[in-house]
C-alpha cells in the first residue's frame, strides 16, 4: 500500500469537498434537477423490464401453444392458451387459438365461446377474418351449412381486401364442398342441387390442390344429373350441365354427348355444330357418327328439293369416310353374352324353327348412336336363313359399358323354315354379326358363332346313311 504523508491527505480534503459542495449541496437547483432525471430514469428502467416480462410471458405462451398443436397435442395446447387467455382476457389470438384447440380435443362448446370472443374483440375491424373462418369451420362440422355461410360472408362483404385473405377463400371453397357432398352422398341424393353448391365453391378456390378434387367431383355429378335428365327428357336442362362441366375440361366425349342430345330433341343442325367440334378435338372417336348426320342432313335437304345444299353435306361425309383409319369395332366394340339357341321341331311337316336369344353389350367407352345385328343361320357353310334388328339408334343409343343402357336383349329367328333334312350331321350353325352404319353395303363384322346339335336331324342323317 502506498503511504501518503498527513499533509497529502489535509490537501486532497481541502480539494475535493469544495468541488463537491459548489456541484451539490451550495446549488439547491442542479439539486433538484439531478434528483428529477435519476426518478425518470429509474421508472422508466423499471416498466420496460415489466412490460418486457409480460411481452415475453404472453409471447412464450402462444409459441409452446402453437408448437403442440403443431406436434399433435392438442389437450397440452389447451393448457397453454387457457393461461393465455386468463391472463391477457383481450388477446385475440389466445381466444382464437384456444378455439382451435378445443375443435381438435372435440369440445365445440367450448371452441364455440371462445370464437364468439374473438369474432366480437374483433367486431369494430373485420379486416382480420381468422374468427369467422373458425366459427365457420366449427358450423361446417356440425352441418350448420347456411349458418356457416353468413359466418363467412359477413367476413367476405366486410372488407375489399378480405376478398383476397387465402385462408377465408380456401374456408369458402372448403364449406360448399362439404355442403354439396351432403347433397350427393345422402340417402336420397340430390345431384342438382350437389351441382350447384360444388359449381359455387370452385368460384372460391385459390390453389391447385384443392380445385383438383372439387372438380373431379363436380364432373361426376354432373354426368350423373346429366343422365338423370336425359332419362326425363329434359334434354335442354341436360346440355346446360354438360355446357357448364367443359369449362372445367373439355372432353370430346361431352362435346358428342351434347350433339346426342340436340339429335335426340331433332334438332339436327346442332347436333352437327358440336358434333364438329368433338371431330376436331379428337377424329378418330366421333368420325362414323359426325358422317352419319352429315349424310341424314344431305338426305333431308335432297326431300325439301335443296340438291345444291345437299350436296356439301355429302362430300364432308366422304371426306370423313376417307380419313377414318381404325376399323370401327375397335373403336365401338361390342359383345354378345348369355347366348341361349332353342327351336321346336314340327313332328309333321319337320321343319325346324330356331331362335337365338342372347344379350348386346357396349363393351367400350362410347355410345354406340348406330348398330344393326344380324344372325345367320348356317350349316357347314351353306345358309339355311337371316334375321336382322336394329338396336342403336340417335334417339335410342347403345350406351357405354358403365351404363346400365349399355346391354340389350335379343330373340331372332330366320324368315321362314328350315327343312330338317337340310343339316349337314344334323349341326346348326348361327354366326352374329354387326353393321355400325345403315348403308346395307357396309361392313359386316362377326362377334359371335355358335353350334348345336340336333337329334332329330342326327337321326334323320343317320337313316339316310
Amino acid at each position: 500500500m502506498m503511504f501518503r504523508s498527513p499533509m497529502l491527505r489535509r490537501r486532497s480534503r481541502r480539494t475535493f469537498w469544495p468541488f463537491l459542495s459548489r456541484f451539490f449541496y451550495i446549488n439547491p437547483e442542479k439539486q433538484y434537477m439531478i434528483i428529477v432525471i435519476s426518478a425518470i430514469a429509474m421508472a422508466t428502467f423499471v416498466f420496460s423490464g415489466i412490460l418486457l416480462f409480460r411481452q415475453s410471458d404472453q409471447g412464450d405462451l402462444m409459441t409452446r401453444g402453437r408448437w403442440l398443436m403443431k406436434q399433435g397435442k392438442a389437450a397440452l395446447a389447451v393448457k397453454e392458451f387457457e393461461a393465455l387467455v386468463h391472463q391477457y382476457a383481450n388477446s385475440y389470438d389466445g381466444h382464437l387459438e384456444l378455439g382451435k384447440a378445443y375443435m381438435q380435443i372435440n369440445e365445440p362448446d367450448k371452441a364455440a365461446r371462445e370464437f364468439r370472443v374473438a369474432s366480437r374483440l374483433k367486431s369494430g375491424n373485420l379486416k382480420d377474418s381468422g374468427a369467422h373462418v373458425a366459427i365457420s369451420r366449427m358450423m361446417i362440422a356440425q352441418g350448420k351449412y347456411e349458418d356457416a355461410e353468413r359466418q363467412l360472408f359477413q367476413a367476405y362483404n366486410a372488407k375489399q381486401q378480405n376478398r383476397r385473405d387465402p385462408e377465408l377463400l380456401s374456408a369458402m371453397a372448403d364449406l360448399y364442398e362439404a355442403w354439396g357432398d351432403s347433397y350427393a352422398e345422402g340417402s336420397r341424393p340430390d345431384y342438382e342441387q350437389a351441382f350447384i353448391k360444388y359449381s359455387a365453391g370452385l368460384r372460391y378456390v385459390n390453389n391447385y390442390a384443392q380445385q383438383t378434387p372439387l372438380q373431379d367431383k363436380l364432373l361426376s355429378v354432373g354426368d350423373r344429373l346429366a343422365n338423370a335428365l336425359t332419362n326425363n327428357k329434359e334434354y335442354d336442362k341436360a346440355i346446360a350441365v354438360l355446357k357448364r362441366t367443359l369449362h372445367y375440361k373439355p372432353t370430346a366425349d361431352t362435346l358428342i354427348e351434347i350433339a346426342s342430345l340436340y339429335e335426340q330433341k331433332g334438332d339436327l343442325d346442332r347436333a352437327i355444330y358440336w358434333d364438329r367440334k368433338a371431330y376436331e378435338m379428337d377424329p378418330r372417336i366421333i368420325s362414323l357418327e359426325l358422317s352419319n348426320l352429315l349424310l341424314r342432313k344431305g338426305k333431308e335437304l335432297n326431300e325439301a328439293h335443296q340438291p345444291d345444299t345437299a350436296e356439301k353435306f355429302f362430300v364432308e361425309a366422304q371426306k370423313i369416310n376417307e380419313t377414318i383409319k381404325l376399323p370401327l369395332e375397335t373403336l365401338y366394340p361390342v359383345t354378345a353374352t348369355d347366348i341361349d339357341l332353342v327351336y321346336k321341331v314340327n313332328p309333321t311337316s319337320f321343319d325346324l324353327s330356331p331362335t337365338i336369344k342372347f344379350n348386346i353389350r357396349n363393351a367400350g367407352n362410347y355410345p354406340v348412336n348406330y348398330l344393326v345385328v344380324k344372325a345367320f343361320f348356317l350349316t357347314g357353310d351353306e345358309k339355311l336363313g337371316e334375321a336382322q334388328r336394329v338396336i342403336a339408334t340417335a334417339q335410342d343409343p347403345l350406351a357405354p359399358q358403365t351404363d346400365p343402357r349399355g346391354v340389350k336383349s335379343l330373340e331372332l329367328s330366320p324368315v321362314g323354315t328350315i327343312q330338317l333334312e337340310d343339316l349337314e350331321k344334323g349341326k346348326l350353325r348361327v354366326k352374329l354379326m354387326v353393321n355400325y352404319t345403315d348403308d346395307p353395303q357396309g361392313k359386316w363384322s362377326d362377334i359371335k358363332t355358335v353350334e348345336m346339335d340336333i337329334p332329330e336331324a342326327q337321326k334323320i342323317a343317320d337313316v339316310k346313311k
